[in-house]
């Protein structure tokens, strides 16, 4: 067994349970970090489960690929060693000796071979990768973002395309409607014990799973 601090990245499509999956880890031992996001809305009422120092860097990365969270304007994302340095610099600070990370953010999808060369060497690292049925992600993320249906649709269908046999796909109903199997298949991929059941954490009352 590696003695290498293990790191979980949560990717995938927005809405579909990114953050209650995060939360469900944190409830296990996981860490998000010093810089802990503290918004809360009607969109995410117990909040992101965010880092915000993380949050930053991730979104100069699209910056520095002339791409935006909805508007993915590359097949490949461009990065520098400075980016990979600087992004050591802030897993250092972020955690001191936290054996068990996650970061979560759709948007490194696009950034996994960037995630790989960060991690070389120096962390375990997996990636969850987060889905949905592709109607109801979409008229989700419009709601909540007041986007267009069809750019919804746009980003899904990108978003999809850059799935890899290495991740674990969960579906946004598994976290929802079978979670402690679902953390039991997490587990088993990722290496690391349950330690509390994380039934409780999901709420039926959201608007995003009455109809689930």
């Amino acid at each position: 067994m590696s003695n290498k601090p293990k790191i979980i990245f949560i990717i995938g499509m927005h809405r579909c349970g990114t953050s209650v999956l995060t939360n469900c880890l944190i409830e296990n031992g996981f860490s998000i970090g010093k810089n802990k996001n503290t918004s809360i809305n009607w969109q995410n009422p117990k909040g992101y489960f965010e880092n915000d120092t993380f949050y930053k860097v991730h979104n100069d990365l699209l910056d520095y690929n002339n791409s935006s969270w909805k508007n993915i304007t590359t097949h490949t994302m461009k990065y520098t060693q400075d980016h990979i340095r600087q992004y050591h610099r802030h897993l250092k600070n972020e955690f001191n000796k936290e054996k068990y990370i996650v970061i979560k953010d759709p948007r490194l999808t696009f950034f996994v071979d960037f995630l790989k060369d960060v991690c070389e060497d120096k962390y375990d690292y997996y990636f969850l990768f987060l889905t949905r049925d592709k109607i109801e992600c979409c008229n989700s993320l419009s709601k909540a973002q007041r986007l267009h249906i069809e750019k919804c649709k746009v980003l899904y269908d990108i978003t999809m395309s850059k799935f890899s046999n290495d991740f674990l796909k969960i579906n946004h109903r598994e976290i929802i409607l079978n979670n402690a199997d679902t953390m039991k298949k997490i587990s088993e991929f990722c290496y690391f014990p349950i330690i509390k059941n994380t039934d409780n954490i999901v709420d039926m009352k959201l608007y995003r799973n009455r109809n689930i």
